[in-house]
Formats: structure tokens, sequence, C-alpha cells
């Protein structure tokens, strides 16, 4: 029987600017993974860029278009608008991948905001895999979770990596997405929304808890 070839993800790349009397108003960047021979994660992912796209051309221009009419009627400088939906592997095997998404828009103000997600695909069928499935035993209870992860939060605190909120380990439980993860090479990784957990420069910060090497039934 002939062996069947490794299903490895191959990124996509689309870039528009759209303007306004030949003005620039707005530019995006999409990227995204597609993958012979794992038709359920291609699909996904290209509803995904086709979502941030119909978000960015439909609903985004036009309040881009507003701004520049109103930067023209007060003789003020318009800067463009400018979106951007980036993405990574950060693990790989045969049998599993890590993909990770980050959608960025940044208006006229220069403030961004920031949305990321994460998921583990098992690629011989394309099926997300639950935390539950990846993580060690040990893990798998909420409570002990949660411990791991604000012992992550004061190890980013003493590194002055991040500047998370003082009181994040009484809210923590209501910010940690059990369907948005991704595994690292020995880590697990818990990005947490922006503004919830560390002030908007801060983007989505991530907590990551350590895990032996990854390995296992898939």
């Amino acid at each position: 029987m002939r062996k069947k070839e490794p299903v490895t993800p191959d990124w996509q790349r689309q870039e528009r600017t759209m303007t306004l009397e030949g003005e620039p108003v707005l530019s995006y960047v999409l990227s995204w993974p597609e993958a012979a021979g794992c038709p359920r994660l291609t699909r996904y992912y290209r509803r995904a860029a086709r979502l941030w796209r119909a978000r960015w051309e439909r609903r985004l221009y036009p309040l881009a278009c507003l701004e520049l009419a109103d930067c023209r009627a007060r003789s003020r400088p318009f800067r463009p608008w400018n979106c951007e939906l980036s993405g990574s592997a950060p693990w790989e095997t045969e049998e599993r991948a890590s993909i990770v998404l980050t959608a960025r828009e940044t208006g006229g103000s220069g403030r961004s905001r920031l949305v990321t997600r994460g998921a583990v695909w098992r690629l011989r069928d394309g099926t997300p895999l639950p935390l539950s499935s990846v993580l060690p035993p040990e893990y798998r209870k909420q409570k002990v979770l949660l411990a791991a992860l604000n012992r992550a939060a004061e190890e980013c605190r003493r590194g002055g990596d991040i500047l998370l909120d003082g009181d994040l380990e009484t809210r923590l439980h209501r910010l940690v997405d059990r369907q948005n993860f991704w595994l690292e090479e020995n880590a697990a990784a818990f990005p947490l929304p922006q503004c919830a957990a560390a002030p908007a420069a801060e983007g989505c910060p991530v907590l990551r808890i350590p895990l032996p090497p990854p390995g296992g039934a898939s």
C-alpha cells in the first residue's frame, strides 16, 4: 500500500488597498493556512479569511471614508487605516499542527484592536482537538489548570514581560477560553482578550504553562 503523504499547512496571502477618489483609505493583508489532503482545515481557515475580509471591506472601509471626509472638511491630515490577519504554526508534527491567527485593525488614531485565536488540529482527518486531549492528565482539572496559569501570570509580572492587571487572579477563570489555545514545543499557550487582563498596548497577553515534549496518541 502506498504511504500517505504527510499533511503540511501551506500559507496563502492576499493584499488590497481600497481608495476613495484615488486616495488610499484602507489597506489589508490576509494570511491563512490551507492543507492539501486536509479539506476541513482548509475550509475552516478560508472561511475565517472571508469573514475578516468582509468585515474590513463592508464595515470598516465606509467608516474610514467618513473619517477621510471629516479630515478634508477640517483641513486635517488623514492616516489610512490598516488591517492584517497574520498567522503561524508554532508546532507541527506529521500528525498534528498548532495554528494561530491574529487579526489587527489600526484606525486613523493609530490605536490597534487585536484578536488572537489558536487551535490544535489532527491532520489525518482535519479535526480540531479539545483541550482535554492534548494536556497531561494533571492539567485537565479546571482548578489545577487555573493554578498553573496564575503561576505563569506571576512569572510574567516578575520578569517584566507583560504589564498584567493586579487583580487578574480573581478574574482569570472568566478570561481563559478552553477552546482558544495552542501547543508549542514544550508549552501550552492561552491568549487572553485585549484590554481584559492588561492595558490595550499589551495586545492579547499569552500565558504559557510548561509541558513535557508533545507525543502520545493522536
